[in-house]
């Protein structure tokens, strides 16, 4: 009795402990799964730059283990005695793939950069569709009242318009006409301030810096407007709620611009160096490409990969959809207009 519960205390160690090796077995296959995703991605790019990324986002796994076992017995001329035993290990990934256009055209700029392309937000107008995009996850109801509090504040009380003589059009005949320009910049509406209810957050041609984050130059083509009969360039102020927005938009263009190309190969099959690790390839109708990453490249390749998964999940963590993770999901500090 004492040798069956020796045996089995054996067994379940045993059955624990393969359990507990095929679980790990499992998990190390995660790094490999977002490797072989990446490169295979990287030599559709080299074969294609305006191919759309391909990926897809590991949410759970499961290892299950199933032990069967089986005891016979047949007594012919003799008695005999037969034992089965069988193992199944099942290894499961659960993903889902990226579908949303704005994220794989962020992974397609991180791509491509990768290849050789210098791009960023800026290119295609993608920094403002972001921005409306952030916007998205953020209460604004205080960015509103900022805005309405800027536009209804345009009394005669405002400094460009108190150094002019006449404003009341008293009987000195001094009034302002209806085409002076202190009239017309009165009138104006909302226009000069951006909110997250603009149709532009970022301007066609503007390149955001911690300088212009709140105080920005009007732009006509990229270039800074000086209207008739000013000296400086008119200025756009962003709200609370538009400067971090924008802010947030300036920190993933820094994050993409930092991916640097060069620690990439590519190459027909015959090419790939006799046992390179790292060797993705692509073929469509008109290329087969192989790309590979060098020994002493390992480091840049690793640090793409987290980029591209970080990308790939950046608006589930943005908006709580995981634990708040990845980039910083928009933290606002509102102050009053007056501040401005």
């Amino acid at each position: 009795m004492d040798g069956f519960t020796d045996c089995a205390g054996n067994c379940d160690w045993v059955y624990q402990h393969s359990a507990t090796l095929s679980t790990v077995n499992q998990v190390t296959t995660l790094t490999e799964l977002q490797h072989q995703l990446v490169l295979d991605n990287l030599a559709a790019f080299t074969c294609n730059p305006e191919t759309i990324p391909f990926q897809a986002n590991l949410n759970s796994g499961v290892t299950q283990v199933v032990d069967a076992g089986a005891v016979s017995s047949q007594v012919l001329a003799r008695a005999l005695l037969s034992l089965g035993f069988s193992r199944g290990i099942v290894d499961q990934w659960s993903m889902t793939p990226v579908t949303d256009e704005l994220t794989l055209r962020l992974l397609r700029v991180a791509y491509r950069r990768a290849v050789g392309y210098d791009e960023d937000l800026y290119s295609d107008d993608l920094a403002n569709r972001l921005a409306h995009r952030l916007k998205g996850l953020v209460t604004s109801a205080g960015d509103v009242s900022t805005a309405n509090t800027v536009m209804f504040s345009r009394t005669p009380g405002l400094p460009q318009i108190m150094d002019r003589a006449g404003w009341t059009k008293d009987d000195s005949g001094l009034g302002f006409k209806p085409d002076d320009l202190a009239i017309r910049r009165w009138k104006k509406d909302t226009t000069d301030i951006i909110s997250l209810g603009s149709d532009r957050i970022v301007q066609v041609g503007e390149r955001l810096t911690n300088d212009n984050l709140v105080f920005t130059p009007v732009l006509v083509n990229g270039v800074p407007v000086i209207l008739p009969g000013e000296k400086e360039p008119r200025l756009m102020v962003a709200t609370p709620y538009a400067a971090e927005v924008r802010r947030q938009v300036m920190a993933l263009n820094d994050y993409l611009v930092q991916i640097s190309p060069g620690w990439v190969c590519h190459g027909s099959k015959k090419d790939v160096p006799h046992g390179a690790c790292n060797v993705g390839n692509h073929k469509d109708c008109h290329c087969h490409c192989y790309v590979w990453v060098p020994g002493d490249e390992r480091d840049a390749f690793e640090d793409f990969v987290l980029r591209t998964m970080r990308i790939a999940t950046y608006f589930q963590q943005a908006d709580g959809a995981n634990n708040g993770g990845g980039f910083q999901s928009p933290i606002f500090s509102p102050v009053p207009a007056a501040a401005f």
